[in-house]
């Protein structure tokens, strides 16, 4: 339900933003798009197998191994059945808006230094949010 409101709280922002606003959140992510599907992929899979991996610390390694040496992402959230972060997650004061980039449709959100994908999907029957934030690209 929580991930159901933060979605309809992203389509109300992304309403509320302009063309260039969008335009320049479209711009940032694109370069980040595929890195976020192949993980979002992951995370989609491992929570699948989460029966087999029955303490929460195996199920967190297993979630972010493919983020570990990959020095552009400065952090990451997963919220399956518990809420999962890594290094310092994403930070919880974003202003998310929805953009299609790469061919995707992606929530994106940028501060600090950092430019963050995430996205809500369901998965049998659960709602999964991931959320990953990269360094953002210097000009």
């Amino acid at each position: 339900m929580r991930a159901a409101a933060g979605v309809a709280l992203a389509v109300v922002v992304a309403a509320a933003c302009s063309r260039e606003e969008l335009s320049a959140a479209t711009r940032e992510a694109e370069p980040h798009v595929a890195d976020f599907v192949r993980f979002e992929s992951w995370v989609r899979r491992t929570v699948s197998a989460h029966a087999e991996l029955r303490e929460r610390a195996a199920l967190q390694e297993v979630l972010f191994a493919p983020l570990v040496l990959e020095r552009e992402v400065r952090g990451a959230r997963v919220v399956a059945e518990q809420e999962h972060l890594f290094r310092d997650g994403v930070g919880p004061t974003r202003s998310w808006r929805v953009v299609r980039a790469g061919g995707e449709e992606v929530e994106v959100a940028s501060g600090s230094g950092s430019v963050a994908l995430g996205r809500t999907r369901s998965l049998g029957g659960m709602a999964v949010r991931v959320e990953v934030a990269f360094e953002a690209a210097r000009p």
